[in-house]
């Protein structure tokens, strides 16, 4: 979903990724420790410049840089951080099970770690892995994972909200993926998982997300009006999120507006900020034109 599977939740401390998504309760208090934050801001430091390999499509150059970084690592956030890039430039070459290797290689690591929302957000990360490798049962799994995560870290409850989110709508989306044929309406399951990300949602005036997800349902269940509804939310221009950008060029398939659907698409192709969602979806899409 949205912020959870952008670039910056593999680099960022929680308090910077909850401020740059604009939640309501992000600044309610602090979700990490001072210790934390200068953990992070160090590891961030290190892995950078493979992030700027990577923008620039430098497969090489970021492995190089992230092969260095391996050498110079002192913490678990060093290595979370590495990890993260490692697995996103695997993905954007297309070893996706490579990727999956480094990302799971992690889990010790995070866990031992409640003080910190890196276990959650590695979950999230492992879940659309799993989707993209066609693996729809261990990326529901990784959901429920991320929601258990998120109840052992002793984080301020204003931030566990704000994370929860993310687990919330990953699963009404793959409930919605697959609980139902195309055409046909969503499972029970899926609806009751979409309520209950809505109800949490709305409290924290999440519309962007809110309306990502109906026009997703609108896009399974076939259903151009609710498409049209969620395509109109003032909240989804400027949306940046690659797997938002995703969805929505489907629901513009939908109501028949093939102008903007492939600006959509055009937009995800030609963005220049790599991070592992990005390269997930860019690959998703190859694999429909050739379908």
């Amino acid at each position: 979903m949205r912020l959870g599977s952008t670039r910056a939740f593999g680099v960022l401390g929680l308090a910077a990724l909850l401020a740059a998504a604009g939640c309501a309760r992000a600044n309610a208090a602090p979700a990490e420790s001072p210790q934390v934050v200068a953990a992070n801001e160090h590891a961030a430091a290190l892995v950078e410049p493979a992030g700027m390999a990577l923008d620039a499509h430098d497969w090489a150059r970021a492995k190089a840089v992230l092969d260095d970084a391996d050498r110079n690592a002192k913490t678990w956030e060093d290595r979370s951080k590495i990890g993260y890039y490692r697995a996103t430039l695997l993905a954007y070459t297309g070893d996706l099970e490579g990727s999956l290797t480094v990302l799971r290689a992690r889990l010790d690591d995070v866990k031992a770690h409640p003080e910190s929302a890196a276990e959650a957000w590695l979950h999230n990360q492992l879940t659309w892995v799993y989707w993209s490798l066609g693996d729809g049962a261990h990326a529901l799994a990784e959901t429920g994972e991320m929601s258990a995560a998120l109840d052992r870290a002793k984080l301020p409850l204003g931030a566990v909200d704000a994370i929860r989110l993310h687990a919330l709508w990953d699963r009404a989306y793959l409930l919605a993926e697959s609980g139902s044929v195309v055409g046909s309406l969503p499972s029970s399951d899926a609806v009751a998982a979409k309520e209950t990300y809505e109800t949490l949602a709305t409290r924290l005036d999440d519309l962007s997300g809110i309306a990502v997800l109906r026009a997703y349902f609108a896009v399974r269940a076939k259903d151009k009006s609710a498409a049209h509804a969620a395509l109109a939310t003032p909240e989804l221009v400027g949306d940046e999120d690659m797997q938002d950008v995703y969805v929505l060029a489907s629901a513009y398939d939908l109501v028949g507006d093939t102008e903007n659907a492939q600006a959509q698409r055009a937009h995800i192709a030609e963005s220049k900020n790599a991070y592992l969602m990005h390269a997930i979806i860019v690959r998703r899409l190859a694999s429909e034109v050739t379908k």
